[in-house]
């Protein structure tokens, strides 16, 4: 269980950096938060990624209850203003997958971030969406 979390914690620090590092000066943000789904149930513990084109990603990690709020290189809440590409990942083990270490994309798709507080649920459908052992 310890390999899965420092394995998880590497590859959440690794999209930080693959996206870019910020500061204040940074583009305008939305609070973003929201809640994923796979098959009709809450979706815990997948990584929940924001990417606006030329800016650092987004990043937010679900609860139990499938709930996500996005952190804006890891510091500031939000996502930036605009066209965002969102995509899901879960740890290979939470998909039922037999690809070896690291995440699993169960999602893409593009979404828009307004300068308001907003929420972005996400439905994840048409994959396996049996429960996880």
């Amino acid at each position: 269980m310890n390999a899965l979390r420092s394995t998880r914690s590497g590859l959440l620090i690794g999209l930080v950096f693959l996206f870019g590092c910020g500061g204040s000066d940074g583009p305008p943000l939305g609070h973003v938060s929201g809640v994923v789904t796979r098959g009709n149930v809450p979706l815990k513990g997948a990584t929940v990624l924001f990417k606006a084109q030329g800016a650092p990603g987004s990043i937010g990690v679900t609860d139990a209850e499938g709930r996500y709020t996005l952190k804006y290189i890891g510091r500031e809440a939000g996502a930036v203003v605009g066209r965002n590409t969102v995509t899901v990942f879960v740890p290979n083990e939470a998909a039922a997958s037999e690809e070896g270490e690291g995440m699993r994309k169960l999602f893409e798709e593009t979404r828009e971030v307004t300068s308001r507080s907003q929420t972005i649920d996400i439905a994840i459908t048409g994959i396996d969406c049996r429960e996880d052992s």
